[in-house]
């Protein structure tokens, strides 16, 4: 312009930014054709903050609440592509990286997020840390990177929604994912690739998650041709690890270890309700046989807790630490919601979603030979179990 002003937006398409009331806060542009910046923003004002925004967000919000799951994505389109495939929980963050006010605003509202990010170095290198940032105000994640060269929106214009959805629902956990990151980065044959798996391999939460991938790996290990032998070979490695992180030494697999956040916020609400029935003494037979089923929590301060307290006989048996989560969640759960009824549902729904980790696995392996009768068989059994207990959920209400 001859003046030497113009709109900052000129030439770009223009996305509406609203916050989780759907009042009208920014915009976003999209340069048209070729230019730089791809995208901006408005400036951060009073009104809006970008660390404290999700585009998308107040069009995804009832069904986040309904389904208690959020998917978030990497931009405007992304979103929108969602949307359009029936993914209606998905959401953005704006030009800026996830930030702990976009996981704590997650939080209000869901229980699970699924990250679906671009499938190259910055998106996995992106999801990893969205993993460490929501992971620490207790969200549970998912990780479903786009097929190669793919994004939400070219995905649902060249196969569809079911393609999208599809996407959604094959996300791996971080464990899995960080694994299979590691055999495409390194190769699996290559000695690196062996002398880092061990220190990913530690970090699994459960013993089934450890022995599925160290059986698969056993198989392709380039100087142990005995898959037992090299079985045992990584157990032992893994065990190394483990007693190492145990005993506190400072070193590089410590540095890697998943973090514990020891507060009532991480637990789910399921777990809150069985845990705070072990301060009502009478009662504490109700969950006895609970606190010693490791993978029941679905969280980590809830397995450290549950173990705390399946060998303690006192309150001032268990550590301060954890006296200071059972006090917060004593002061969160109100008294209608420790009934034996409520106790009982509580447990259903952690043994769902249990059932729901379990079936995966089954259909991994059986993904991996799909003449495997036991897991076939295995995972029958387990959808029985799973439906059943949802009927009872969905009769109570709950």
């Amino acid at each position: 312009p001859q003046n030497g002003y113009s709109d900052k937006f000129f030439g770009r398409l223009m996305f509406p930014i609203r916050d989780d009331r759907g009042d009208l806060v920014g915009f976003g542009g999209r340069v048209l054709g070729d230019g730089t910046p791809k995208y901006i923003n408005s400036s951060d004002t009073p009104l809006y903050r970008k660390s404290r925004v999700l585009y998308g967000f107040n069009k995804a919000r009832d069904r986040m609440m309904k389904e208690r799951h959020a998917v978030l994505v990497e931009g405007y389109l992304d979103v929108i592509a969602c949307h359009r495939a029936g993914v209606k929980e998905a959401v953005a963050s704006l030009g800026t990286a996830l930030a702990e006010d976009h996981a704590k605003l997650l939080k209000r509202f869901c229980d699970k997020v699924t990250i679906l990010y671009d499938a190259d170095k910055a998106g996995e290198k992106a999801a990893m840390r969205a993993v460490e940032i929501l992971g620490d105000v207790g969200l549970q994640c998912r990780i479903a990177l786009m097929p190669q060269g793919e994004d939400p929106d070219t995905l649902l214009r060249q196969k569809g929604a079911e393609a999208v959805q599809e996407a959604v629902q094959k996300a791996e956990s971080p464990y899995d994912f960080e694994i299979r990151l590691l055999e495409s980065r390194l190769g699996i044959l290559s000695d690196e690739f062996w002398e880092q798996i061990p220190s990913v391999l530690a970090k699994a939460q459960t013993e089934l998650d450890l022995e599925r991938h160290v059986l698969r790996l056993a198989g392709q290990h380039p100087s142990i041709p005995n898959s037992q032998a090299a079985a045992a070979a990584l157990r032992r490695e893994v065990n190394k690890i483990r007693r190492a992180t145990q005993k506190g030494q400072p070193n590089e697999v410590l540095a890697a270890a998943p973090k514990i956040k020891r507060s009532a916020s991480s637990l789910q609400k399921a777990e809150q309700i069985l845990l705070i029935i072990w301060l009502e003494t009478d009662r504490r037979k109700e969950i006895a046989d609970m606190l010693l089923e490791t993978e029941l929590w679905q969280t980590g301060t809830a397995r450290l807790l549950a173990q705390a307290l399946s060998e303690a006989e006192t309150f001032e048996d268990v550590s301060e630490d954890l006296q200071a989560v059972l006090l917060e969640i004593d002061a969160t759960i109100p008294q209608q919601e420790r009934s034996a009824e409520v106790v009982q549902s509580a447990e259903a729904r952690l043994r769902v979603e249990l059932y729901t980790s379990q079936i995966r696995q089954q259909e991994e392996l059986l993904m991996a030979d799909s003449s495997n009768q036991a897991a076939a068989a295995q995972r029958k059994e387990l959808i029985a179990k799973r439906n059943e207990l949802k009927q009872r959920l969905t009769g109570r209400g709950r």
